[in-house]
């Protein structure tokens, strides 16, 4: 059975998140969006100011190396931080 690891990876500009998306397609996985409660909750949990970040959930099989995907997404944008997530989520 494999398993996977979600990560929800945190852009710091809204308008960078489309370029984030097309990267991911391009790299073959798959993003979810997240519902605003729940990422208000998760960014006002960790940033102060939070006016401009918006969320990516990506899920990552346990046999794929995600620190690679998350370099390739942060070549192309400002900046990101990663925060992994329990799987149930």
């Amino acid at each position: 059975m494999k398993h996977s690891k979600q990560y929800l990876v945190v852009l710091h500009k809204t308008d960078e998140l489309q370029a984030a998306k097309t990267k991911l397609s391009e790299l073959g996985y798959e993003y979810a969006s997240m519902d605003d409660a729940k990422k208000e909750m998760i960014l006002s949990e960790r940033f102060s100011d939070n006016d401009e970040l918006t969320v990516l959930v990506i899920k990552v099989d346990d046999n794929v190396d995600a620190k690679k995907i998350f370099a390739q997404i942060e070549s192309i944008v400002s900046e990101i931080e990663v925060i992994e997530f329990p799987a149930e989520v």
